[in-house]
């Protein structure tokens, strides 16, 4: 038993080793998806920005419906992005990208606020009075450059300023809208090794049919519950015999 135990285990991590370095090992050119036409959709706040030079965009409200918390996580040109907004008496807004595996995040990089029209960093903490000051009183939104050592990408607030006298009233009632746009030398071509192995056990390889999945991905399992049953077998010696 202890050589058929340690030829499960070797193939185990012989095939899920190797394959997550081969597709690492694949030039960006042969796994990126080639670009197809985008029908983009964009609140009414920014149909003046030329959506087109953006290789991908994602807007969302900033709500926090009774919370002091807000909280929002969405993928972008390959990178995994959070937002978060804190109204406990402090009231700012901070933007980052992070690394996850299956419901996993970490290394979150949280990105400097460079206003677009002066380059004035405003750190990693966007307060609220930051955008009242920055506000002209003439136009209905406010830009930025989000910048991290790794990558940088652009941000934009939109509000009804007929309704609302300045920005931080627009948070307030929940009806701030948030426009993120990339540029196509920004967007994440790398490919992480974790989550490669993860795509493939549970069963999400992209553009890989499911059947082919299962296949691949259900011996592996098996092999793994067989592992688990013989470690626990021995782990425990009373019901092992």
């Amino acid at each position: 038993m202890a050589n058929q135990e340690l030829k499960s285990l070797v193939l185990v991590v012989s095939f899920l080793g190797l394959f997550a370095v081969w597709v690492t090992m694949i030039p960006s050119g042969f796994y990126a998806s080639e670009y197809e036409g985008r029908e983009l959709t964009v609140p009414d706040y920014f149909e003046g920005i030329d959506i087109q030079t953006f290789s991908q965009t994602s807007n969302f409200t900033i709500d926090f419906s009774g919370s002091q918390v807000f909280d929002e996580y969405f993928d972008l040109g390959g990178w995994h992005m959070y937002f978060q907004g804190y109204k406990y008496g402090l009231d700012y807004l901070k933007a980052a990208h992070y690394a996850s595996w299956w419901i996993f995040g970490w290394d979150y990089h949280y990105a400097d606020w460079c206003l677009t029209t002066s380059g004035a960093n405003y750190g990693t903490e966007l307060t609220f009075t930051d955008l009242d000051n920055i506000w002209d009183g003439q136009t209905n939104m406010i830009a930025f450059n989000c910048r991290t050592d790794q990558t940088q990408w652009r941000v934009y607030f939109g509000w009804n300023t007929t309704t609302y006298a300045k920005p931080s009233d627009a948070i307030a009632a929940n009806e701030m809208e948030v426009l993120y746009g990339i540029g196509f030398d920004k967007v994440n071509t790398s490919i992480n090794a974790w989550n490669i192995v993860g795509s493939l056990l549970f069963f999400q390889m992209p553009d890989v049919h499911p059947l082919i999945n299962l296949v691949i991905a259900i011996p592996i399992w098996a092999a793994i519950g067989y592992l688990v049953y013989v470690l626990i077998l021995k782990a425990i010696p009373f019901v092992g015999g």
